[in-house]
C-alpha cells in the first residue's frame, strides 16, 4: 500500500511535477513517422504529459515539436500554414522554424526586428523505427537512444501500433506486471469450468510447455541497469528439480517487455506514455529478431486480432471503451469466453484497468496487496525514488545504461539452484528457452 500523497507522485507527470520531471529526461515516443508523411504536410496536434504541442515536418524534412499556441494572440498553429520552411500562424502570419525561433512577423514594423526577440518552447526529435521521438528535458543533458533491441531490427521484422486510452498511464502499465490476472481475465474457450492447475499454463503457450503446479506464483524482482527484471517462478507437476520462470522487464521510465509467446512466434513490447494525468497512449510493438513478420501476423495484428484493440476506423481510439463498457456481452461471458469482453487480451485489460475507482486514477492508498503483486510494489518504488533523487539533485543512471535495454523477455525452466538472471543469458532467445523448457 502507498500513501496518497505518493500515488500523487507517481500518478501526476505535468511540467515542474515530480514524475514529470523524471520522465522527461528520456526519449519519448511522440507519433507514428507515417502520420507526417511528406515535407509541408499538415501539422499534427500532439498532447504529451499535460503540454499541448503540434508537430510537424518542414520544407526539408526536418521535425518540429513546438508548443500549439502562436506567441502573439495565442492562436493554435493547428490551423497553421506549413511552408516554406515554417509552420505559419493564420491568424496574422507569425512563422515559426522547426526549433521554435520565430521566423516572420509581417503585421509589425520590419525595423523593429520582433521576429528575432520571440522563440517558442521547442524540443529535440528524430525518428527512429518508425515512430518521431522527443527529448523534453535539459538540453545539457540530452542521452544516447538506449539500444532497444525492436528498434534495431529492420522494418520488416516490426509492427509498431498506437491506442488512445481513456485512463491514467500507470493502471495499464502495472498490468504488464500482474501476470496471474492473465490466467483468469483472458481464459478462452470452456471458461465455465476453470481448473487452476490447467488453466494456469506456462505463458500463453500453456498447451507446448511442461505442466505447471497451482495458480500462485513466487515473484523475486531484481533491480538492473535497465530497470526490473520482473522474474516469477513456479514449481513443475512431476519435476522437483526445476522452476519454471516468467521473466518479463521493465525498461526505465516506461517500457514492458512481455513473455508468453510460443515457439516462433513474435515478441511483445508495450510502451505507456501519459497524455495528460487522466489519459495516456499506448504503443504496442510486435516485432521478431531473425525473420519478417508474416502477412498474416500483419494482418492479425492491424484487425485487432494481436495485443492491440480493435480501432474506430481512421483513429486511435478503441471500438470498446469505458464509456460502452467495452461491449461486454454476459451470454459470450457465459459460454464463451471469461469475461465476455472482445477478442483481443488488451481489451479484457483496459476495461479492468479503467475501472480501478469512480475516476481516471486510481486511489492505490485503499488497496489492499499481497505477494502476487511484489513486482507492481517493487516498479513503484523505483518510479518514487527515481522521482525524489532528481529532486534532489541526483539524476537517472539508467539513462548512461544505453546497452543495458538490449534483452529480452521470456518463459524458461531451470534447475532451482539456477539464478534467472544467469540461466536467461545461457538461453538468451525465446526459441532456445523453449527447447529447454519442452525437453523435460
Amino acid at each position: 500500500m502507498i500513501t496518497k500523497e505518493e500515488n500523487d507522485i507517481l500518478t501526476h507527470t505535468g511540467p515542474g511535477t515530480m514524475m514529470g520531471e523524471l520522465y522527461r529526461r528520456f526519449w519519448t515516443p511522440i507519433m507514428h513517422s507515417k502520420d507526417l508523411p511528406a515535407r509541408d504536410c499538415p501539422p499534427v496536434r500532439v498532447t504529451i504529459m499535460g503540454e499541448d504541442l503540434v508537430a510537424f515536418r518542414d520544407s526539408y524534412g526536418k521535425i518540429g515539436l513546438i508548443e500549439e499556441y502562436c506567441a502573439h494572440r495565442r492562436a493554435s498553429l493547428f490551423f497553421g500554414r506549413n511552408e516554406d520552411g515554417g509552420l505559419r500562424c493564420v491568424y496574422h502570419g507569425w512563422k515559426y522554424a522547426a526549433d521554435g525561433q520565430c521566423l516572420d512577423t509581417p503585421n509589425e514594423p520590419p525595423e523593429l526586428n520582433l521576429k528575432d526577440q520571440v522563440k517558442l518552447r521547442a524540443y529535440t526529435t528524430m525518428e527512429k523505427a518508425g515512430i518521431i521521438w522527443a527529448y523534453m528535458g535539459p538540453p545539457e543533458l540530452k542521452p544516447e537512444f538506449p539500444q532497444m533491441e525492436w528498434t534495431m531490427v529492420p522494418d520488416s521484422h516490426r509492427w509498431v501500433g498506437k491506442v488512445h486510452v481513456d485512463v491514467n498511464y500507470l493502471q495499464q502499465q502495472e498490468g504488464n506486471f500482474d501476470s496471474t490476472h492473465a490466467l483468469l481475465l483472458h481464459l478462452g474457450k470452456n471458461a465455465a469450468q476453470v481448473d487452476m492447475g490447467v488453466s494456469a499454463g506456462f505463458g500463453r503457450a500453456q498447451r507446448q510447455g511442461p505442466k505447471l503446479k497451482g495458480y500462485w506464483m513466487v515473484w523475486e524482482p531484481r533491480e538492473t541497469e535497465y530497470g526490473i527484471m520482473a522474474a516469477s517462478r513456479r514449481p513443475l507437476e512431476g519435476d522437483d528439480d526445476s522452476y519454471a520462470w516468467h521473466l518479463n522487464h521493465f525498461l526505465m521510465p516506461w517500457t514492458a517487455l512481455v513473455a508468453g509467446g510460443t515457439p516462433g512466434t513474435p515478441f511483445l513490447t508495450d510502451i505507456h506514455i501519459p497524455e495528460t494525468d487522466e489519459s495516456h497512449w499506448t504503443w504496442v510493438v510486435h516485432w521478431h529478431p531473425d525473420r519478417p513478420l508474416t502477412d498474416q501476423e500483419v494482418y492479425d495484428y492491424e484487425n485487432g486480432y494481436g495485443f492491440l484493440p480493435e480501432l474506430i476506423p481512421g483513429t486511435y481510439e478503441p471500438k470498446r471503451n469505458r464509456d460502452n463498457n467495452y461491449l461486454i456481452e454476459r451470454g459470450l461471458q457465459r459460454t464463451f469466453n471469461f469475461t465476455g469482453i472482445g477478442r483481443s487480451f488488451f481489451e479484457q485489460d483496459m476495461a479492468m484497468t479503467s475501472r480501478q475507482g469512480p475516476g481516471r486514477i486510481a486511489d492505490r492508498s485503499e488497496e489492499y496487496v499481497g505477494t502476487a503483486d511484489a513486482m507492481i510494489i517493487a516498479l513503484r518504488r523505483v518510479l518514487l525514488k527515481a522521482a525524489k533523487d532528481l529532486q534532489k539533485g541526483k539524476e537517472p543512471k539508467w539513462v548512461k545504461n544505453i546497452e543495458a535495454y538490449k534483452v529480452r523477455s521470456m518463459d524458461i525452466v531451470l534447475p532451482k539452484d539456477v539464478d534467472p538472471a544467469d540461466g536467461a543469458r545461457e538461453w538468451i532467445t525465446g526459441e532456445k528457452a523453449w527447447v529447454k523448457a519442452t525437453d523435460n
